[in-house]
């Protein structure tokens, strides 16, 4: 083997400045960040039959990517579903996400769906509809009622001649 004299290159090296880096074959090239997940509605009241065995709960998340982010329902706090599998008593979650409960003592707890690891969250009441025609009066409403009443009984008004 002969050495490489002035002005010759060896065989094993190409010196030329025209060749383009050369990216680590293990790395990909850097995408943008996902977008932020988010809700349109963060609280929602679902209104559940009382004649049926089961309520379904949605979870319309926008911006949701799969491969970085988890969609998890919660019930007080405790787990009832890791992405698509379900973790509760008798629950089922679909591919979208909603989330399938029996309607029994659903209405005693809070249930949330979030988005992991941003933790953007929609918080699901279940409530039933009033059973009979009349409308409904919070508690708000009848002890400002009451407030009123009272005041009016002892501060008449004095009649002017």
């Amino acid at each position: 083997m002969r050495a490489a004299q002035a002005g010759e290159t060896s065989a094993d090296y190409n010196y030329d400045d025209d060749e383009t880096p050369q990216q680590p074959g293990n790395l990909e090239k850097t995408s943008a960040a996902p977008l932020r997940p988010f809700f349109k509605e963060g609280q929602v009241v679902v209104y559940a039959n009382r004649s049926e065995e089961r309520v379904k709960l949605d979870c319309p998340v926008q911006n949701y990517d799969g491969n970085h982010q988890v969609i998890m329902w919660y019930q007080d706090e405790s787990v009832l579903s890791n992405g698509n599998k379900s973790m509760g008593k008798d629950t089922t979650i679909d591919d979208q996400f909603t989330l399938t409960i029996p309607i029994e003592n659903a209405t005693q707890y809070h249930y949330s769906c979030r988005v992991i690891p941003h933790n953007v969250r929609r918080n699901v009441t279940v409530q039933f509809p009033a059973t009979s025609g009349a409308p409904t009066i919070s508690w708000t409403a009848v002890v400002g009622c009451i407030i009123v009443a009272a005041i009016a009984l002892l501060h008449p008004v004095a009649p002017r001649y």
